[in-house]
């Protein structure tokens, strides 16, 4: 073990370090290399997901591209969703069989004033949820 670092030591002295200005220089175009390739990597993933949501529009023209979840929503939106969300629901399956079934919207939200909610107890809230 010692004779592995002895040698170690004396082929370390066979080495040609880089200057000061070697080593700013190397560090330079490592720096440069690394911005270059962020911004063509940053500039393919930006086409690529642009072509991807072109394709989308393309094949399925009523779905929106943009993400419903970046704005929030109105008040006739949270209506309309727990007026889809309750009711009954009447459905067939692969075998053909007719269901039915009864959805109701799970718990209370905040700030959904004005708005009828039903729980999971069954009862129904009206008014401002706090």
């Amino acid at each position: 073990m010692f004779k592995f670092i002895k040698e170690s030591l004396r082929e370390l002295e066979h080495v040609v370090w880089p200057t000061p200005k070697e080593t700013r220089k190397y560090m330079n175009y490592n720096i440069g290399v690394i911005i270059a390739l962020t911004l063509f990597l940053s500039v393919l993933g930006f086409i690529f997901s642009m072509s991807l949501s072109t394709a989308r529009g393309i094949i399925h023209p009523s779905t929106p591209i943009v993400n419903p979840a970046d704005k929030p929503a109105t008040k006739t939106e949270l209506d309309n969703l727990l007026k889809n969300l309750s009711g009954s629901v009447q459905a067939k399956t692969a075998s053909g069989e007719n269901i039915k079934a009864t959805i109701s919207t799970g718990t209370t939200e905040k700030n959904l004033t004005g708005t009828t909610v039903s729980t999971t107890t069954g009862a129904t809230q009206t008014g401002t949820a706090q």
